[in-house]
């Protein structure tokens, strides 16, 4: 978590460095907003030689392995949105039909 907490982020890009030098003023504005929205964090950008930043060169490279369970979640979730629109109301009808009584014997009660 770095909130909260010092952070130094280690950066290969020149670049980046200079957008954090630059004062808010002079900057752009799609890059003001991106940097007054980094105001909350406390971190320092520092260059590192991208042969030396065997970190981001791990990572960068990293393969990725899918487990099964991930998977049967993307077919759950490419199904989510099969349902056409009719049974959509008929699902919207029969929470109504039990909601209905709930709503009545509630009332009763407490009278």
């Amino acid at each position: 978590m770095i909130v909260g907490n010092r952070t130094i982020i280690k950066t290969d890009h020149k670049p980046l460095l200079n957008i954090f030098k630059k004062p808010l003023l002079r900057a752009p504005k799609r890059l003001q907003l991106m940097l007054m929205a980094l105001q909350r964090y406390n971190f320092e950008i520092e260059y590192i030689n991208g042969k030396n930043n065997m970190v981001a060169d791990v990572l960068s490279r990293a393969p990725t392995q899918v487990s099964k369970s991930d998977e049967a979640n993307a077919d759950l979730r490419a199904n989510i949105f099969k349902i056409n629109g009719e049974k959509i109301d008929v699902l919207k009808s029969l929470e109504e039909m039990n909601t209905i009584p709930e709503i009545d014997n509630d009332w009763m009660e407490e009278i």
